[in-house]
């Protein structure tokens, strides 16, 4: 058994909207998404969208609440920073 090397996940399908792996990677890495993900309702929200059979339906049902507009928006936060001069 040599020193085989395993390849960094990658896409198989890759679109305009697909987030790099390394700005995944900072989400891992986030105190503050860490922070949301502590109420028990937001990891709640994930698993139903997770097992939804339309998941953006789902997706849009969550956002009407505002503990899982805080969760996405801390995600957008790290993987779609602002461009200086926005707020």
């Amino acid at each position: 058994m040599g020193s085989e090397e395993i390849a960094p996940p990658s896409y198989r399908y890759e679109t305009e909207d697909t987030v790099p792996m390394h700005k995944l990677k900072l989400l891992e890495e986030s105190e503050g998404l860490r922070e949301v993900l502590k109420n028990a309702n937001v990891r709640d929200m994930l698993v139903a969208i997770d097992n939804a059979p339309d998941p953006s339906k789902a997706i849009h049902a969550a956002m009407l609440e505002p503990i899982f507009v805080e969760f996405a928006d801390e995600c957008l936060k790290i993987v779609q920073p602002p461009v200086s001069g926005e707020h």
